[in-house]
């Protein structure tokens, strides 16, 4: 089995583990949707494949979906490729500042993605997500541990 193969593998698992009303990935995406109540500005920090972006598409103007891993934002931007109000942005997160200078967000999410980062990056990251907040904006995280 070929690598790509192997991630498309990955991919569909995980995409059926979202649409599984018995599986925690969609348990998951559930609560967090219970918590976002749309606005101008969504971003979506860890995007991943784009489930959270489909599930809150509907409550916001405009979507960005961040994340590092080339394989997940080809899919993405395969995915919607055609809705006008979704971006897809490579980042680390370390120059989140430059990237969206003049937009400040109702929404940032970052689902287990907090826990993959170094202590004193987690923290920068969300210094970084207080400043892109709006002053009544809501920051919404999932992790199931944390170094």
């Amino acid at each position: 089995m070929t690598n790509n193969s192997r991630l498309r593998e990955d991919c569909d698992f995980l995409i059926r583990e979202y649409a599984d009303p018995s599986s925690l990935a969609y348990k998951k995406l559930q609560l967090v949707d219970s918590h976002v109540t749309g606005g101008k500005n969504l971003l979506d920090f860890g995007t991943g494949l784009g489930e959270l972006i489909e599930l809150e598409k509907q409550k916001f103007d405009a979507l960005y979906g961040v994340d590092s891993d080339g394989e997940s934002l080809r899919i993405c931007r395969t995915r919607f490729r055609n809705d006008k109000k979704i971006h897809i942005v490579q980042s680390t997160g370390t120059d989140l500042t430059s990237l969206f200078q003049s937009t400040r967000f109702d929404c940032i999410t970052a689902c287990d993605v907090l826990e993959h980062t170094e202590l004193k990056d987690c923290v920068e990251l969300l210094d970084t997500f207080y400043h892109l907040l709006n002053v009544d904006g809501i920051f919404v995280f999932w992790s199931r541990h944390l170094r």
